[in-house]
């Protein structure tokens, strides 16, 4: 590969480089490499969101979850996808879901994905299950705007949008777990996405109920459903069986600069 020159020698020797190796190669090979958010990522030395990041997400998946290596086994449905961009950003969904599991304080994350749900995890001895998926966009027109914390813009199509496709990311992940048969009480719906939308910001004129829009989706939802954006929305303290009010707060400082 003669991409990345800013990238030492030595890390393209290091496990973290050698299995993204192959899904950069099959990214490489398909229509505007350069539209890729990993292929972006990696040519960037910024410490949050370049190549240093991504080694930090791969690094934690192989230290911290049994079978990790599972996660980076895409390439064939990279080649034979007509949106491998698609694929990408759900493997990096499951790899963001890592560190978020571990500062809330689960232990004992094994990955599933082939066999059963993305992830099983422990508390305090007890099972969970984790889904994991990825909001794509479409990108909306607030993209052009500036979020300023007064913001009073009238965009309720905006956020109902942006509702609607969580909602439907929301019920797809609720058919996969129903169909598995698993206690719904210990179930765990994560959904990333990069949408500049989901800054808390964009919608707090759009409240309902007096509640941030994207946070009553979560709130309302029968399965413990957490958005993790620009800003992260979790579900109430009673949520599963009242142990998400006992997990540890979530706070950016540390999912950023977790070392393990």
């Amino acid at each position: 590969m003669t991409h990345f020159n800013h990238i030492p020698e030595s890390e393209k020797k290091k496990e973290w480089f050698l299995l993204l190796k192959p899904l950069l190669d099959a990214r490489f090979a398909r229509d505007c490499p350069h539209k890729s958010q990993l292929i972006h990522g990696m040519n960037l030395t910024d410490e949050t969101y370049g190549w240093k990041s991504i080694k930090y997400y791969v690094e934690r998946c192989l230290k911290h979850a049994t079978d990790g290596k599972s996660i980076f086994s895409r390439v064939k449905e990279i080649k034979a996808t007509s949106n491998p961009d698609y694929i990408i950003n759900d493997m990096f969904a499951e790899l963001m879901a890592i560190p978020y599991l571990l500062q809330k304080g689960f232990t004992d994350l094994k990955y599933f994905r082939r066999n059963g749900v993305d992830f099983h995890v422990k508390y305090n001895g007890q099972s969970y299950y984790v889904e994991v998926t990825y909001v794509h966009g479409p990108n909306m027109k607030t993209f052009h705007c500036n979020p300023e914390p007064n913001f009073e813009g009238k965009n309720w199509d905006y956020s109902r949008k942006l509702i609607n496709l969580l909602r439907n990311k929301y019920r797809e992940k609720e058919a996969q777990i129903l169909k598995k048969n698993l206690p719904l009480s210990n179930c765990i719906i994560l959904i990333f996405t990069h949408l500049e939308e989901t800054h808390e910001a964009w919608f707090k004129h759009a409240k309902i109920d007096g509640i941030h829009p994207i946070l009553n989706f979560v709130i309302t939802q029968k399965i413990a459903t957490i958005v993790h954006g620009i800003s992260v929305y979790e579900p109430e303290p009673t949520s599963l069986g009242g142990v998400f009010g006992k997990l540890n707060t979530f706070a950016w400082k540390n999912y950023s600069n977790q070392k393990f």
